[in-house]
């Protein structure tokens, strides 16, 4: 028998020891009140003392590794399906991390990897809970690069153009900030695994919000939660006292998720922590008497802070966990960034999670609204006054298609802008590296029109970086259904902007097929179709008479833009057979084909 094989076979043997042991122990503890004896304080010094003889035999059972730290990254085999393993990092004796990763050295779909430079020269111990898995202890490894960096960006799925992660799974995009000329985009990340769990903050950086460099996590898991999601801020007038030099503190707020599938932090409630940055956002320090808030309700979650003008405070909004049906939102203020007063609980029909709460200016005017939405993409119009948020419209909702959540927008954004960067849900990139996307970033403007408030987006102007291809054009053409004037266009990842014009009294339909994916305009019921297997309609008009379209297509996904933002929709769609056509549809009648221009796309990513 192995040394494993005998260490298994005698911790087996304590644990049975001891339950034999503590039902002893109850059943002299049981006849000693049924007779009534009078023994009862020796008996229960000798629980006691029994206890701490066999709790010992409780202790965890694991293999063990010790590195000396001398390249810059540890590679670890994974393979999506396998049964997720507990590993645990230790340096001079400390915990430092701890992640569950689904291990198999013998059928790994690709090798995730943590940075260690941090502890170059001195020695890590990895601790694995199952001991049946020696072969993939064995093969993790050191390396100077990321094992298989050679591929990464160059996989045959990988987006050319929305943001994607290097490997792990993606979701919500948390603490957009721009500073000192760059757009930063952390996000929650599983570096480990191709599915959700080990929740961290992953972290971007881009000059003009279409060309993304990935910087490394920033925020991981401790013995006070996984990283949730949160957002950023800077701290102009160094309220927290923090600042060196000229570079401002950038300061990030994020929930703390006790028992969300971490041992370390199993026991601990779910709390709001804070960070800080000195040196532009690069390198960040967790605030060293974290939490910040303390629990308030439930699994109270994803701060998301602004600054008002008007009052010269802080404001946060934070979702209250589905704990509060009635109130499932919160906001409240702070003027040194520590110390956080209650305003206002409220709730909104069919919404919850990640909050956004912002002040934006109204097209034309000089007048400022609120807008307050979350992770269902619903919104509110309203004013922020006297410590209360007041709706004027009711929810409505700002995008129409079937992948986009958790949005969030860029604080400090220059020119007044509003970007924002949404999670394009449920996309799925099988035997790849990475799973799940970002939306393209749009840019939100906020209409008064007679008909009330009206939100619209566009993706930003920046996307015309993008066209450096000779592109397909066409102008002034009619288009019966006989008609297919794209029908040799191919490709997967490109820009498609089309102008109809719509005669009054036309009743037909016309729009494209996208390999595969129907947008379709149905004149004689005034709607927009829009979707693969899973379609979805939404009212439109034309404006002066025209029904205009700009569509992103990507490896993964196909955005939808109709009449300037009137209708923004997003939506995760991978075809099982690809044909990368682009097909005109036209029924019931003949329409005019104004402008049609399409701008292929090349990869955004270097494969260095």
């Amino acid at each position: 028998m192995g040394k494993t094989a005998l260490k298994k076979e005698v911790f087996k043997i304590r644990q049975n020891f001891q339950r034999t042991s503590i039902n002893f122990l109850y059943f002299c503890y049981l006849k000693n009140i049924y007779y009534k004896q009078k023994n009862m304080k020796k008996l229960l010094v000798l629980a006691f003392l029994w206890s701490l003889f066999t709790i010992p035999f409780y202790g965890e059972i694991y293999l063990k590794r010790n590195f000396k730290i001398t390249g810059n990254y540890l590679n670890f085999p994974v393979c999506t399906g396998a049964r997720g393993e507990r590993m645990d990092f230790y340096v001079d004796g400390k915990k430092v991390r701890e992640m569950v990763v689904e291990l198999d050295a013998e059928h790994p779909n690709f090798w995730a990897d943590m940075n260690v430079t941090q502890w170059k020269g001195r020695t890590m111990e990895l601790r694995l809970y199952n001991v049946d898995l020696k072969p993939s202890l064995d093969s993790i490894c050191e390396s100077k690069k990321p094992r298989g960096h050679e591929n990464i960006y160059a996989e045959a799925l990988r987006p050319k153009f929305h943001f994607t992660a290097m490997r792990g799974w993606l979701n919500d995009p948390n603490g957009l900030v721009y500073y000192n000329g760059r757009w930063h985009l952390f996000f929650q990340h599983n570096p480990y695994g191709w599915n959700w769990n080990n929740m961290t903050w992953g972290h971007a950086v881009s000059s003009d919000l279409v060309h993304w460099r990935e910087m490394g996590d920033v925020l991981h898991p401790d013995e006070n939660g996984t990283i949730f999601s949160g957002s950023c801020i800077i701290d102009y007038d160094n309220v927290l006292g923090l600042q060196h030099g000229k570079q401002k503190t950038l300061v990030a707020f994020f929930t703390y998720a006790g028992h969300s599938g971490h041992k370390w932090s199993d026991a601990a409630p779910t709390t709001q922590g804070m960070a800080y940055s000195l040196d532009g956002g690069t390198t960040w320090t967790k605030y060293a008497r974290n939490p910040v808030i303390p629990n308030i309700c439930g699994d109270n979650r994803d701060p998301k802070v602004v600054w008002d003008a008007v009052s010269h405070c802080w404001i946060m909004s934070l979702y209250l966990g589905d704990a509060d049906k009635d109130h499932g939102f919160i906001l409240l203020k702070s003027r040194n960034l520590l110390d956080w007063q209650e305003l206002q609980r409220f709730s909104v029909p069919d919404e919850r999670e990640c909050p956004g709460f912002i002040p934006v200016k109204v097209e034309g005017s000089k007048e400022i609204r609120w807008i307050f939405s979350g992770a269902n993409k619903i919104y509110v119009v309203g004013d922020f006054r006297n410590n209360r948020f007041i709706p004027l419209t009711a929810p409505n909702c700002m995008d129409r298609g079937a992948n986009f959540y958790a949005a969030q927008t860029f604080f400090n954004a220059p020119d007044g802008r509003v970007v924002q960067i949404g999670w394009m849900s449920g996309s799925a990139f099988p035997f790849m590296p990475f799973n799940q996307q970002m939306s393209f970033p749009r840019e939100l403007k906020l209409f008064h029109t007679s008909t009330g408030y009206e939100l619209r987006s566009m993706p930003v102007r920046e996307l015309s970086k993008l066209f450096s291809h000779p592109p397909f054009h066409l102008a002034h053409k009619e288009v019966s259904s006989a008609d297919n004037p794209t029908q040799h266009f191919r490709g997967d990842s490109y820009v498609l902007d089309a102008t109809f014009k719509v005669a009054t009294g036309f009743a037909g339909e016309f729009g494209f097929l996208l390999d595969g994916f129907d947008v379709r305009y149905i004149a004689r019921e005034g709607k927009l179709l829009m979707g693969g297997s899973d379609k979805r309609e939404v009212s439109l008009q034309p404006e002066q008479g025209k029904i205009s379209l700009r569509i992103l297509v990507d490896v993964g996904s196909v955005e939808v833009f109709a009449n300037n933002g009137k209708v923004a929709a997003a939506f995760a769609y991978l075809p099982s057979v690809r044909t990368h056509r682009v097909d005109t549809q036209v029924k019931n009648g003949s329409v005019e084909l104004q402008n049609l221009i399409i701008h292929p796309i090349s990869s955004t990513w270097s494969h260095k």
